[in-house]
């Protein structure tokens, strides 16, 4: 989720620095008004002067946006297996979701086992008696 929050702030970010360019350019782009005279020149040279006008850069909210959809990739892939199986009472991650190392996924239903594990101990006690 983050990679894609970061894309698109990297996208407005582009597109912000190319619309502040276009329009610190565009008076550049304006025929030339009037030809000055060199001063110190031995030859007379024709200088040709382009009117721009400058502002000051000013910080506001970003009026337009980009959306759009791409594929992201896991920097890692790791295969989930359950120790056992059961019915499934709390999920804690959902798709997509950072996960770490021992991390509980789900939580199982516990009575099933716990029955289980209680027969395995009679069944040993009982062959330690017999």
């Amino acid at each position: 989720m983050g990679a894609i929050i970061m894309r698109k702030i990297y996208v407005v970010t582009v597109l912000a620095a190319g619309v502040a360019s276009i329009l610190l350019t565009s008076g550049c782009a304006k025929p030339v008004v009037e030809p000055v005279q060199a001063e110190n020149t031995e030859k007379e040279e024709t200088i040709y002067v382009t009117p721009v006008k400058a502002i000051t850069p000013t910080r506001d909210d970003i009026a337009a946006y980009f959306e759009t959809t791409s594929r992201v990739e896991a920097q890692n892939r790791v295969e989930v297996l359950s120790k056992g199986a059961g019915i499934c009472l709390e999920v804690n991650a959902e798709v997509g979701d950072v996960v770490e190392r021992g991390q509980e996924l789900v939580r199982l239903e516990r009575d099933e086992l716990e029955a289980q594990i209680r027969q395995a101990r009679i069944a040993v006690q009982q062959q330690k008696t017999a």
